[in-house]
């Protein structure tokens, strides 16, 4: 049974630097579709609020800026955590654990040496991640202790973007006349 990771379990030695996390390429088909559908419903939403309004009263300028800063921020958010690597088991930890001068554990699944907190992940390219949190199906990769910080960002960005269209649409439906 894995158990939530406490960062003061965290050994620094077992912690790399950030690296490229996957690539295009490791997405599996699945995954690749579910990240395809959410950024072509962004594409669809920018479409419908700000293209295709041309002609049409025109958002304020401050609604525009915050508007396309969060778009920046959701875009950025999912690359950085898409991209960085959540926290592998370096080769010293494996030999330090190996020889027992630091605590671990057996993955039933794996047979591979497991830190408290670590979780084997067969979708993460067969790794022990550090921090375990969830694999995210919709941004195709395994949340752990070095990318949550930019996962939780995303959510946050999306949730503000969401909100913010929702006055908005609110706003079109309650308040503006039909043409």
């Amino acid at each position: 049974v894995a158990t939530r990771f406490r960062h003061e379990d965290a050994n620094p030695s077992a912690m790399p630097d950030a690296a490229e996390g996957p690539t295009l390429a490791s997405y599996d088909g699945t995954t690749l579709a579910s990240v395809s559908l959410i950024w072509c419903l962004v594409a669809f939403n920018f479409y419908v609020l700000a293209v295709r309004r041309h002609g049409q009263q025109e958002w304020n300028w401050l609604s525009l800026l915050v508007g396309y800063g969060g778009l920046v921020l959701q875009a950025l958010s999912f690359y950085r955590c898409r991209h960085t690597n959540p926290g592998t088991v370096t080769d010293e930890w494996v030999a330090a654990a190996t020889a027992g001068t630091v605590p671990a554990s057996v993955c039933p699944r794996s047979g591979k040496l497991v830190p408290p907190g670590g979780l084997y992940v067969r979708r993460a390219g067969e790794s022990v991640i550090l921090g375990f949190d969830h694999y995210c199906f919709w941004i195709g990769a395994p949340v752990g202790l070095r990318n949550r910080r930019h996962f939780i960002l995303f959510t946050v960005y999306t949730g503000a973007l969401a909100a913010i269209a929702a006055v908005h649409l609110a706003y079109e439906l309650l308040v503006t006349p039909p043409p």
